[in-house]
């Protein structure tokens, strides 16, 4: 995630969050399980059955209040830009159907790709208040608010001092 602050630890570390709510850093009274896939999109992408291993389940301090906002936030987003996507694509073959079929593809997927780019800026300029992804090897924590990122450090600093924790500032 572009602009945000990064704590990135190793999978083999449980992770402990402070307690407060990691949309809106309120004392927290409810958590949201996240699934993580740590396998490389284009390896999945070349053999789709890596898709069904490799997955890890994080529970995340949220309030009751922002439950429902942080999963449209993470989920809404992906939804809207693929459904967006798929109508723009839609659209575009429905207009030029008398082009070549050479043509054709090149407008679809210069289409695709500025749909795509606006999802790309979306996520630039207003980033998800929080987002993980992981690798075979670390999972990285994203936070927007640097002093959310910090308390979240100290925490598993403090009860995983062997472990090679790191923060990274985006800012």
């Amino acid at each position: 995630m572009l602009l945000s602050t990064d704590v990135s630890l190793p999978n083999d570390v449980q992770p402990e969050f402070p307690d407060c709510c990691v949309v809106c850093s309120c004392k927290s009274d409810s958590c949201a399980e996240l699934y993580v896939h740590s396998r490389s999109s284009f390896l999945v992408l070349l053999l789709p059955v890596l898709m069904f291993s490799g997955w890890s389940r994080i529970k995340v301090p949220v309030c009751k209040r922002c439950r429902h906002r942080f999963f449209l936030q993470r989920w809404g987003r992906s939804l809207v830009a693929w459904a967006t996507i798929a109508v723009v694509i839609w659209g575009v073959s429905l207009l030029i159907p008398h082009w070549e079929a050479t043509d054709k593809a090149m407008v679809i997927l210069g289409a695709g790709m500025m749909v795509a780019l606006q999802y790309v800026l979306l996520e630039g300029l207003l980033p998800r208040k929080f987002d993980l992804s992981a690798s075979s090897t670390k999972t990285t924590y994203e936070f927007k608010s640097s002093s959310a990122a910090f308390e979240f450090y100290l925490v598993n600093r403090n009860n995983h001092p062997d472990a090679d924790i790191r923060i990274i500032s985006g800012d």
